[in-house]
């Protein structure tokens, strides 16, 4: 009998746990409005040995659906060992919104001293930030604007990966990269964000100076994005997020295994300094999905433990099913609980993976 009370109350509190969360994703999926009001917006990238990528995220910038007179694009080489350099001064030569600058200090922290020179250059007083190997859509500029127009310091937006991309790991990724946003946006719309994307991520300069920049993040490889808003939210800031598909900004996912653990080992190892509501937030997650996960080990001692399996495997397949459109994600049936599995099982791998030493930034 006890054993049964147990297992309900567990059951009660994951059900609790899936409506708010829910309830978090219905908040931040509504559309925003747009209107004729431009404000003046730069631009940032680190590029470090990108020259292979530079020509789709020049094409994309220029493309936007914002007039030219109202952003600038700063690309900051960040002590590239290629072409990088000269490729972007090749392909920006006759856009007079684009410049290119060099960080040939080998003493700055990789990529964030390099984003951190070109916010400094930077001639405006909003600024975005993304990524060398990144495609953002033409939308954009245009809503990250109407989202600082309504007052916001930090805005992040959805950076999915492109599907069918010749990756023998490209379908999980995407997968695992779904979960990771749907958690991420239910957290910010229940007004608990705590982790965001490089690849589409926008502050007003004055809210990025007043926390120290990127200061408080140069102990950690990564933390560009993650890092910075654990500051802005310990300071009080406001945070705002676009998930319009318009704005939705493209990369492709690792190519192989082995570069897709390297990559979550970057990510999870930055939430070691996360402040402690995050910690317990991203833990309280986990623990509560990883009992009932677990929970199909313990049938033989009681059948009821079967319940608690169930009602996750079938909860997450319709969690996916009714949310992968919001990504421009298409998974068939049969992935689903397979890759659910598998996503599972890697949380607690990742989790004690991202002890381990950290390479640095390529």
């Amino acid at each position: 009998m006890v054993l049964i009370i147990i297992i309900a109350a567990i059951l009660l509190v994951y059900l609790i746990t899936i409506i708010l969360f829910k309830n978090g994703l219905k908040k931040v999926f509504i559309p925003t409005l747009t209107d004729a009001i431009n404000i003046k917006v730069s631009i940032v990238i680190s590029a470090k040995n990108e020259e292979r990528n530079l020509e789709n995220l020049i094409k994309a910038l220029d493309e936007q659906e914002y007039p030219k007179e109202f952003f600038e694009v700063i690309i900051v080489d960040d002590n590239s060992k290629d072409a990088t350099l000269a490729k972007t001064k090749s392909l920006i030569s006759e856009k007079h919104n684009f410049t290119v600058i060099s960080n040939t200090n080998p003493d700055l922290p990789p990529k964030k001293g390099a984003l951190a020179l070109g916010i400094e250059n930077a001639n405006n007083d909003f600024i975005l930030i993304t990524d060398a190997d990144c495609t953002p859509l033409p939308g954009w500029i245009n809503t990250f604007v109407s989202k600082f127009r309504d007052g916001y310091d930090f805005i992040f937006g959805i950076a999915p990966f492109n599907e069918q991309n010749s990756s023998d790991i490209n379908s999980f990724a995407c997968f695992d990269n779904l979960r990771s946003t749907l958690l991420t946006f239910s957290a910010s719309g229940l007004g608990m964000p705590f982790s965001a994307s490089a690849r589409s991520f926008g502050f007003k300069k004055d809210s990025f100076n007043r926390i120290g920049g990127y200061k408080n993040t140069f102990q950690t490889l990564g933390g560009d994005d993650d890092l910075l808003l654990q500051a802005a939210i310990k300071n009080n800031l406001s945070i705002g997020t676009v998930t319009d598909r318009q704005a939705f900004v493209y990369s492709n996912s690792p190519f192989t295994f082995k570069e897709f653990i390297a990559q979550k080992k970057r990510h999870i190892k930055t939430s070691h300094y996360y402040l402690l509501k995050n910690k317990l937030l991203v833990g309280y997650w986990h623990t509560i999905n990883l009992l009932c996960f677990i929970s199909i080990l313990l049938v033989p001692f009681s059948i009821y433990f079967l319940a608690l399996f169930a009602t996750k495997m079938i909860a997450d397949f319709y969690t996916i099913k009714n949310r992968q459109s919001d990504l421009a994600y298409n998974f068939y049936d049969y992935e689903i609980p397979l890759f659910q599995f598998l996503y599972e099982l890697l949380v607690v791998f990742h989790f004690i993976n991202s002890f381990t030493t950290l390479k640095r930034w390529r």
